[in-house]
């Protein structure tokens, strides 16, 4: 399935994005869709709304991005430009993503991962555990999303957003951006070696 999407962005060494947005309810999830919902990471304390979401790319996809309609653009493209997640900007904060045992970031097994309405991604688990033929198809109709260029990413039935971790499986952080304690934005940083 290929996709083009708008470039917010763009210079010698990247271009930025703008894939389109999904619906988050307080809580949502992160990691990568092979995993059953209780080996991802799940985010608590999040605006519920649209989120805006963007992608980071060079040779590969370095950054993936949601942030809330209630953030302006101009807040958030100092951190789209500089590609630097972990970056701070005055009216949001910034904190890497930890679970309830302290361990920080997400694991990635099949080359991908992304930002998932928590209740959407509980009715996909449901039927990966019944091995209901669904899944199945959401999965592959994931697996295969890329654009023009045939870099894989894009979003799914509006509730999610999956794209290729840069350099393959292994371990990537996670970046919350929040503002009265709510989190508003989301930073998978796949740009770590």
């Amino acid at each position: 399935m290929k996709s083009n999407y708008f470039t917010v962005y763009k210079n010698r060494s990247a271009i930025v994005k703008a894939l389109g947005e999904i619906d988050l309810n307080d809580k949502a999830v992160i990691g990568d869709p092979c995993y059953p919902l209780e080996s991802m990471g799940v985010i608590n304390h999040v605006r519920p709304g649209k989120y805006h979401c963007y992608v980071r790319t060079k040779v590969r996809i370095s950054r993936l991005f949601a942030f809330h309609e209630d953030v302006p653009l101009k807040e958030i493209f100092p951190i789209l430009r500089s590609g630097k997640a972990l970056r701070p900007v005055p009216s949001l904060q910034v904190e890497e993503y930890a679970d309830e045992d302290g361990d920080t970031g997400f694991g990635v097994d099949s080359g991908q991962a992304g930002i998932f309405n928590h209740d959407y991604f509980g009715e996909r688990d449901w039927m990966r555990r019944y091995q209901d033929l669904r899944y199945r198809q959401w999965y592959q109709t994931i697996s295969y999303m890329q654009d023009a260029d045939g870099r894989h990413y894009g979003m799914m039935d509006g509730k999610c957003v999956v794209s290729q971790s840069g350099w393959g499986d292994g371990g990537y952080p996670c970046y919350l951006y929040k503002k009265n304690n709510e989190v508003v934005g989301f930073a998978l940083d796949f740009a770590v070696e």
